[in-house]
């Protein structure tokens, strides 16, 4: 594996080294934006060094085995490293399925707990228009047939229930899908993914985006 920085990475497409400029810019603006590449390039390193990790144990096994003291203070170390949990972020839109999905594979890869949480004003999904409860309902149950825990949280604030959410489960990073940005929700400070990011200085913020979706 060869680590290039999000910074060299992004002059090497304005560059043109990668695509053709009118193609780069484009590239830049969708898909290889700097967050992306940063949480890419976190995956690739945990990945490399997980790699890493089983080859030296494989390495170690075969030509020193180990004793019972180092198998005690291997096993001592794994427990008290802290563990990864994943915030899911669930809403009516079609994209939570998408959401759902993405959490359960970065869970699976961190070896990570992993909430799907829906938060309304009234804990009574009864209450909700039909058609947007039903989507609810179906997208805890499809996390719930993946075995994520899902959480119904009351709250008039979302980005506030999260966060507090978060802090209070030790969530070490939130997924929330990518909304249709309107120039007045930022204007006004009223976008979701916005407000989350700037309570949640001190959790990790992804924000996913629906491939398939056309904006």
């Amino acid at each position: 594996m060869v680590d290039a920085t999000t910074g060299a990475l992004l002059n090497r497409l304005k560059r043109g080294d990668i695509y053709e400029p009118e193609k780069a810019q484009q590239a830049m603006e969708n898909f290889f934006k700097e967050s992306t590449l940063a949480a890419l390039r976190e995956l690739a390193l945990r990945h490399t060094a997980l790699e890493l990790e089983l080859r030296e144990e494989e390495s170690a096994k075969e030509f020193e085995p180990a004793t019972e003291l180092q198998a005690r203070e291997t096993t001592a170390a794994a427990a008290s490293a802290p563990k990864d949990r994943i915030l899911i972020h669930v809403t009516a839109e079609p994209s939570a399925a998408m959401l759902i999905r993405r959490g359960r594979r970065v869970s699976d890869f961190l070896d990570a707990d992993c909430f799907a949480v829906y938060v309304c004003p009234d804990p009574d999904l009864s209450r909700l228009p039909p058609m947007e409860r039903e989507a609810v309902e179906k997208h805890l149950n499809f996390a719930r047939n993946l075995h994520i825990e899902t959480r119904m949280l009351e709250g008039s604030d979302p980005a506030q229930v999260i966060v507090d959410f978060a802090r209070r489960n030790e969530v070490t990073q939130i997924l929330l899908a990518r909304p249709k940005y309107s120039w007045w929700t930022a204007l006004l400070g009223t976008d979701l993914v916005l407000r989350v990011i700037r309570k949640a200085k001190d959790i990790r913020v992804t924000v996913v985006a629906d491939r398939h979706r056309q904006d």
